[in-house]
Formats: structure tokens, C-alpha cells, sequence
């Protein structure tokens, strides 16, 4: 997630080919008159799922010139917000926690993530986080108005009030969203206390159920 753009966008391409084979199928990529509507939900999960979401959509719009037609979204412990000290906590949820090795994983973060952020605070990148908040709410990217947010309290990765503060985004732009937020329940894993509860709001949103 620290390479440039260009570098995740490329890798993107199997993804890219994949969604276009089923445009082809619905024959929705190319003519502006598709046969099947295409049904494609995308479910993000964490950083990394909306990073390469983000970048996908990007190239997708590139290919296709116009959005893409989505059933909805579903954020699953994400977005975050962007800040420093938000990356570097996101960066050490993958590493052991036990001493020395978290002080020379804390060390090697600082060092990735530093020249980041002096190019974020120069002007010359804008934050990740607020791209990926920006980019799955971009009309010219995504043909759906459907999103819901899952996340818990508990957390200790992505702050619970980052995920309402994007639901509180999408709702003047007219999204239907649906949120679910747990008390306790850890990162990415909400499906191992609440299952029914989340296997019917991934139903809802591919059955584009209208409440």
C-alpha cells in the first residue's frame, strides 16, 4: 500500500480482466445497451480490501470510460481516516506484539511510512485513506447508490467513528446505507459471534433488497 499508484493499478490487471469477462458475457462492456445486467458486489475488508478495490475501480473506469454497474458495496472494518498514527497502527496489527520485535517492527514502520507522509504533507500525494473514502462514493467510478458498514468497538485496528463518519458521507449523496456495528467483536472477524446477522447482510445487499 505505500508503492505509487501507477505500481498497485497494474496489479489490478487479473482482477481488471476477470470483471470484464463478465461485462463481455452481459454484453455491458463495450455497448451502452447490455443484454443480463451484470450482478457484482464488492465486499471490502480492511485496508488492504478497499486499497485494492480503490485501484481497481480506477482501472476499470479507464477500460470501460464509463462506472462501474455494481449490486453494492460492503465495507467490512473500513474506512479508516487518515492520519499518521493511524497507518503506523494499521501497519503493526500484522506484526507480533511481544518485545524486542515490536520495537524493531515500530522502527521498520516508521521508516516505510515516513517518506509518505512527507510527500502527503509537500502536496504531491494525497493521504491513501482519503482516496479510498473519496473514490467508493465517485459516481464516475461506481453505478450503485447500496452500501453498508460493518464494524465493532472493539477494534483495535480501524476506529469504529472513522466507518459512521463515511456512512454520514454517503447519506446526502443519496446511498442507501446500512450499518451494523458490534460491540465487541474483532477485526475483519464479526461472522465468528454474529454469522447469521452478517451472512443476511451480504444476502440483502446481493438480493438488492429494497427496505
Amino acid at each position: 500500500m505505500i508503492s505509487p499508484y501507477s505500481t498497485q493499478e497494474s496489479a489490478m490487471k487479473p482482477a481488471e480482466h476477470v470483471v470484464c469477462q463478465v461485462l463481455d458475457e452481459c454484453g455491458g462492456s463495450e455497448s451502452g445497451n447490455p443484454g443480463t445486467k451484470p450482478r457484482i458486489l464488492f465486499h471490502m475488508m480492511s485496508n488492504g480490501g478497499i486499497n485494492s478495490a480503490t485501484n481497481l475501480l480506477r482501472v476499470l473506469e479507464r477500460r470501460l470510460g464509463k462506472p462501474l454497474p455494481l449490486v453494492g458495496l460492503i465495507c467490512d472494518s473500513v474506512p479508516t481516516g487518515a492520519s499518521y498514527m493511524k497507518t503506523r497502527r494499521a501497519f503493526m496489527y500484522s506484526f507480533p506484539a511481544r518485545f524486542p520485535v515490536n520495537l524493531i517492527s515500530s522502527a521498520v514502520i516508521h521508516v516505510l511510512i515516513s517518506p509518505l507522509y512527507i510527500s502527503i504533507a509537500m502536496g504531491r500525494y494525497e493521504a491513501p485513506e482519503d482516496y479510498w473514502r473519496k473514490s467508493i462514493l465517485d459516481e464516475k467510478l461506481i453505478d450503485s447508490k447500496r452500501i453498508c458498514y460493518v464494524a465493532s468497538k472493539a477494534d483495535k485496528m480501524i476506529d469504529w467513528r472513522d466507518v459512521l463518519s463515511h456512512a454520514e458521507q454517503a447519506r446526502p449523496k443519496n446511498w442507501e446505507v446500512k450499518e451494523f456495528m458490534f460491540e465487541e467483536t474483532p477485526h475483519c472477524n464479526h461472522i465468528s459471534k454474529y454469522e447469521s446477522i452478517y451472512i443476511n447482510a451480504v444476502a440483502d445487499m446481493w438480493e438488492n433488497n429494497k427496505h
